[in-house]
């Protein structure tokens, strides 16, 4: 083979060596995000895309309560058509349980909405975390009585998590209503309690992000060495 067609096949091998590093990167750079980011326990069915399956709902005086969908959106629901002069209340919850103290992250996240309030008096929407002995800490809380579109929440728990064990988060919704018509209809979603673990932070972050380009820049040094040698 003459020196011209060396020169080719080095500029091929230059090639394959550039395709192989474009190819391989975006899974090299997927591995090294997740490993930075940790793992992550939840708990289930946050989405409520088909059914309230994981979740438990305990309610108390004349409410109702349930799993719907509205158009192509699954969400949870309470209601009262009461008018007793008394409070209905529901409470949806799930537990996580976890086993180190070694948390990066504890995240309670959830979207409400008031989607009726016919002859409401009064509306108390409460997120509520219970720890491991079981105190119950609000974290959040609204009296909203208009209707609204979901409004998305999210709330930092970490200093919360002092004790290995299970935790537990609840959305409560305390209804009251008056007068001869009443429809009341609280609506959640996108409800989860999140913990993270094996965060990768400072200088190692920094260096572990390197990796995928020096991995393509290396790959890119060894074909143009070969490339010289042999041309």
């Amino acid at each position: 083979m003459d020196s011209r067609g060396l020169t080719v096949a080095s500029l091929v091998l230059i090639l394959i060596a550039v395709l192989v590093g474009v190819a391989v990167y975006p899974t090299i750079y997927s591995v090294i995000e997740e490993t930075i980011a940790g793992t992550k326990t939840s708990t289930v069915n946050s989405t409520f895309d088909t059914n309230a399956n994981g979740w438990k709902n305990v309610v108390q005086g004349n409410a109702t309560s349930g799993w719907e969908n509205i158009g192509t959106n699954g969400m949870i629901y309470t209601k009262t058509t009461d008018n007793d002069a008394t409070k209905d209340n529901v409470i949806w919850s799930q537990s996580l349980s976890v086993g180190t103290l070694a948390i990066d992250e504890a995240i309670v996240k959830f979207a409400w909405s008031v989607a009726e309030n016919t002859g409401i008096s009064s509306l108390t929407l409460k997120a509520i975390l219970e720890n491991t002995s079981g105190d119950n800490i609000t974290l959040w809380q609204s009296t909203a009585t208009a209707t609204s579109a979901f409004a998305s929440v999210e709330n930092d728990v970490k200093s919360y998590i002092t004790a290995t064990g299970s935790y537990k988060l609840k959305l409560r919704a305390e209804m009251l209503g008056s007068g001869a018509s009443v429809s009341v209809k609280v609506q959640w979603d996108n409800a989860s309690l999140e913990f993270v673990s094996g965060q990768v932070t400072g200088a190692q972050k920094t260096m572990l992000k390197l990796v995928p380009l020096l991995f393509v820049v290396g790959l890119l040094l060894v074909a143009v060495s070969w490339a010289t040698k042999y041309k």
